[in-house]
Parts: structure tokens; sequence; C-alpha cells
């Protein structure tokens, strides 16, 4: 008999995880950018406000974070570089808190600190 893989049945949980990779990818790039856009780092703040970021901050509570929370990060990584500059790394884990920090949602989410 040959062997066959089953389908798993979880196409959307499939796609998560391509979804999961890409965003992975596009945070390692925008964090190797050196020049950093001081003004797009300062309007990064009003992402305090935005009920994504809120939905998110709900779920990361779960340890580890789950994929279909990870997934409403992607939004922000154009601020990904930011997390660089300490004042606004120390911003998005005051924000965060104290439901996750932000070291832990890139470890869970990406992989990456």
């Amino acid at each position: 008999y040959k062997l066959r893989r089953k389908p798993s049945g979880h196409p959307a949980a499939v796609c998560a995880m391509i979804a999961l990779a890409m965003i992975g990818v596009l945070v390692l790039s925008v964090l190797r950018v050196r020049a950093m856009d001081e003004m797009k780092c300062a309007s990064a703040l009003r992402v305090q406000s935005d009920p994504v970021a809120a939905a998110f901050k709900t779920c990361a509570g779960a340890n580890p974070i789950p994929t279909s929370c990870c997934i409403k990060m992607a939004p922000f990584v154009q601020y990904g570089e930011c997390l660089q500059v300490p004042k606004y790394r120390a911003m998005a884990d005051s924000f965060l808190a104290p439901n996750v920090t932000v070291a832990r949602a890139l470890k869970d989410c990406l992989g990456s600190n």
C-alpha cells in the first residue's frame, strides 16, 4: 500500500500559518532598516486607540499567544522598526501590560525578539 497524507482539514490554520510566516518576513525586513522615520514612530502612538490593537492585547493574555491572535498584529508591522527605539518599545510594553510584553509577543508570534 502507498502511504498517503491525508489533508488536515484545517485550511484556515494553514492560511494563518502562511500569513504569520509572511508577517515574520516583513517584520525582519523592517527591523533591518537603519534609517528610522521619527514621525512614523510618533504616529504609532495612535495605535493605542485602535480597536484591533485592543483585541490583540486582550487575546494575547494566553500563553502561548494563539496564531489567531498573532494575525491581529499584521496592521502594525509597519511600526516594527520603532521597537528598536527604547522610548517607543517602552510605550508599547506599557500599552500591552499586564497581558503581554513586546518581547513575548515577538517571540510567540514571530519567533524573534
